[in-house]
């Protein structure tokens, strides 16, 4: 019995097709046979046949299906081999078996055409790496003609059948390729002009597609039209992502323009953008610590899986997450796995779909306007027409925790997404690419957390196979040969490891440097140290190229390029002016050094890590994350200060001041030289508007302590001027009491004493004195006194004779410096 799935879903009993009874029946032997020789689950069944809301029988529907799917197989599959013994309590004859609570569809090998297909795409690589060119357009030729149509072609509509479709449709396509390579080599070019033209009609990113025609079109004498096909190329590729053509196209295009003899046939160049034989230029395919881009997907393997995922989530849905550890591959995977996807065509429609690639930054909301070139969401999806779409794709989205420093622009971004995501019409995807220590923060937003976590992917650690076909395959697209001891050395060294695919792209590039002509050899692996030490050395390497001044520099450039502290650290993208590269050679040498080694990468004006594995993986770096780290935070802060500052026209009121200002001024009299010009500027207006405020403040207490001078000086005359007139007040109460006492001298004595006592207290004016005297003198009380005794010589030298405020007591002062006290009443 044979199974077909390369077109409409088939099942052959020897020339005869067998029937099937319904749709749904014939969609569980699609999926069943999509994982042929796989148990699959029960539940994963329904989610396939159902979508997210089964029915509440969907259970038992899904029993009945497979009872008579396998009652058709066993029928029409007499003859086949036996089954193996089956554990107890499971269904164990037949094609269609059942395992613990879910189903596996026996498939011997070479029954169904997929397998059939990929084994012989597999036998015409190797002809063609043997130089059989012949053989290779043979074999690849009969492995072609199996397809009768598009895949799953009964299902192409169906969500379960999306992913499989775009996997499938990219091993055609990879066998075209690998055809058409073979068809050059036998001089086949201008019969491949036509096939060729019409290939890149539907896969517009395809690169080796482009090359192979501007190849067949140079050796059919049309070099013109071959460069406008780059040209063509170049623009489109431009204008749509704001990317370059791959530098094997690159240097293809140059060789074109010099009539290279080596495009000729029977020199063998390579259309696959490695371009010569032995002794010429050796491209490499392996990245290091940078991410795959869209123009690199030609060598971007083992993801195929997820990238497969993603596109059935956005064929049934308008929202997307790549999730993962850092280091799992989720730039990539956006990049040259999904944006490359549906740029060339793998979902209806999509390879005119409007792909904005995007980093959130410092300033997300600014970076999403440039993205649409408009002023929010809502006026974008004013310009997008019937059918069109636009694919917002935001890599590194944990930025808007990490460098985004406004709480409030976060929330328009992450809301700006929801809106897109949601738009009733679908005319916008997003697709966000989030490290996965930030996924719990992303509840701070409810509604993008929650729309976050019913539609993400999980990126985990690849799987051994994945891990071996992303070694081997990139070698062999650029003719490189890997020996197979050393592919088992490093899958065994990463494996599991999360983190571990930049440690192992790291060793390979490490590898691809110190290669013996095309061959990556594990004794070079061997003598390197293994994979474990990869970043330190390839970073060490290009430290030791830099002098002394130039390490000082690399030190400063580099904890400028990091933020964050501890577990939190994470690279910052820095414009490429905030380093002075234009007008400081030194750093200048430095970024292109690192840069060369490719332990930065530069685009679009600005700088970055090429990766987070070097801030892990880094003992120099570590360390000097470590000493600085208060530092750091506070240079973080100037930095930022610094740029909004200039972005404010300068405005004063940017400045620093006060406790900041001086912890910055501290901080730079010993770390002058990492400020950037503009840092500089920043930090001198401060202190020139810092010493001019001391300045004011200065003249004004300066005015302050002549005007209190000036006041004291006025309060003391003020109160001399009214002590005086208190006085003088006193003074005419005084002589008024004393007149008063006078009159009263013949009237009433006692009186006129106790009038002229009063008007001493008031104040003791001669006048006053003088009236008391008199009253004194007159009284009849002196009289009675005296004859008793008890005055001897009263007034008659004594200094003074005063009565109590209560005048019942009258004290006598003598010039014998002796004072007595009398009652009123008797003298006593």
């Amino acid at each position: 019995m044979r199974f077909r799935i390369l077109g409409p879903v088939e099942v052959c009993d020897g020339d005869r097709t067998v029937g099937f009874g319904s749709e749904r029946q014939r969609a569980l032997l699609a999926i069943l046979l999509l994982h042929a020789n796989e148990v699959v689950s029960a539940d994963a069944l329904i989610d396939d046949l159902w979508g997210e809301r089964p029915p509440p029988t969907a259970l038992r529907t899904l029993q009945a299906h497979v009872s008579r799917l396998r009652k058709v197989l066993d029928t029409n599959g007499a003859g086949l081999p036996e089954a193996d013994a089956e554990p107890a309590g499971t269904s164990s004859r037949g094609l269609l078996v059942t395992r613990g609570h879910g189903y596996l569809l026996r498939v011997a090998p070479g029954d169904l055409d997929l397998d059939r297909f990929t084994g012989m795409v597999e036998q015409g690589r190797q002809a063609l790496a043997a130089g059989d060119p012949e053989e290779a357009a043979r074999i690849l030729g009969a492995g072609l003609a199996l397809w009768r149509g598009p895949p799953l072609a009964d299902f192409r509509y169906e969500a379960f059948a999306q992913a499989p479709i775009a996997r499938l449709e990219e091993l055609r396509l990879a066998a075209i390729e690998e055809r058409v390579e073979a068809d050059l080599a036998l001089g086949r070019h201008e019969q491949l002009v036509g096939e060729l033209t019409a290939l890149i009609e539907g896969n517009l990113l395809r690169e080796r597609l482009r090359a192979q025609l501007m190849l067949a079109l140079y050796r059919s004498g049309r070099q013109a039209e071959a460069l406008e096909v780059y040209q063509e190329f170049r623009q489109g590729l431009s204008e749509q992502l704001g990317l370059d053509p791959g530098p094997g196209l690159q240097r293809l295009e140059v060789a074109i323009l010099n009539r290279d003899p080596r495009l000729e046939l029977g020199a063998r160049p390579s259309t696959e953008a490695s371009a010569e034989k032995d002794g010429g230029v050796v491209v490499c395919p392996f990245k290091g610590l940078a991410f795959f881009d869209v123009g690199d997907a030609e060598y971007f393997y083992g993801r195929e899986r997820i990238v497969a995922d993603l596109v059935s989530r956005l064929a049934s849905g308008s929202f997307a997450g790549i999730v993962g550890s850092s280091g799992g591959g989720k730039s990539s995977i956006l990049r040259a796995g999904l944006v490359y996807a549906l740029a060339r065509g793998v979902l209806p429609g999509s390879a005119d779909w409007r792909v904005l690639l995007l980093r959130p930054g410092e300033h997300p909301v600014a970076e999403l306007k440039r993205a649409l070139g408009a002023a929010d969401i809502a006026e974008a999806l004013v310009s997008v027409e019937a059918g069109e779409r636009i694919v917002v794709a935001v890599d590194q989205l944990e930025e808007v925790f990490t460098v985004c420093h406004h709480a409030e622009e976060r929330a328009v971004f992450l809301d700006a997404l929801v809106r897109a995501a949601l738009d009733p019409d679908r005319r916008v995807a997003v697709v966000v690419a989030l490290r996965v220590d930030f996924y719990g923060r992303c509840s701070e937003h409810p509604r993008f957390g929650e729309l976050l976590s019913a539609n993400h992917v999980l990126v985990g650690a690849m799987e051994r196979g994945d891990l071996v076909r992303a070694i081997e395959l990139p070698a062999s697209r650029a003719e490189l040969e890997v020996e197979r001891p050393l592919v088992e050395a490093l899958v065994s060294d990463v494996a599991d490891e999360p983190g571990g695919l930049p440690l192992l792209s790291t060793s390979l590039l490490e590898l691809w440097r110190y290669r013996d002509g095309r061959l990556l050899s594990y004794e070079s692996y061997r003598r390197s140290g293994g994979v474990r030490g990869a970043v330190a050395r390839l970073a060490e390497q290009a430290y030791g190229r830099l002098d002394e001044s130039e390490q000082d520099a690399t030190r400063a450039i580099m904890l400028r390029l990091c933020s964050g502290e501890g577990a939190t650290v994470a690279r910052r993208r820095v414009p490429l002016a905030e380093l002075d590269a234009d007008r400081n050679d030194r750093a200048s040498r430095v970024l292109a050094i690192l840069t060369d080694a490719r332990l930065l990468t530069a685009s679009d004006g600005t700088v970055e890590v090429a990766h987070e594995a070097l801030l892990r993986e880094w003992p120099r770096l570590q360390g000097w994350l470590e000493e600085d780290r208060e530092g750091r935070r506070l240079y973080t802060h100037l930095g930022a200060a610094a740029r909004e500052w200039a972005a404010r026209d300068r405005d004063p009121s940017e400045l620093y001041r006060g406790a900041r200002l001086s912890a910055a001024l501290e901080w730079t009299a010993h770390h002058a030289t990492q400020l950037s010009e503009r840092e500089r500027e920043f930090v001198d207006a401060s202190r020139a508007a810092n010493e001019r405020q001391l300045r004011g403040l200065r003249m004004l207490l300066a005015g302050v302590a002549v005007l209190l001078a000036l006041a004291i000086a006025a309060g003391v005359v003020a109160l001399v001027q009214r002590q005086d007139a208190q006085d003088t007040a006193r003074a005419a109460r005084s002589l008024a009491i004393a007149g008063e006492s006078q009159a009263q001298l013949s009237v009433d004595p006692e009186r006129s004493i106790l009038l002229a006592m009063a008007a001493v207290r008031e104040s003791p004016t001669p006048e006053a004195l003088f009236a008391l005297r008199r009253a004194l003198d007159v009284s009849p009380l002196r009289w009675r006194l005296a004859s008793a005794g008890a005055w001897q010589g009263f007034l008659g030298g004594e200094e003074f004779v005063s009565y109590s405020p209560d005048g019942r007591q009258i004290a006598e002062g003598s010039m014998s410096d002796t004072i007595r006290i009398f009652d009123a009443a008797d003298g006593r």
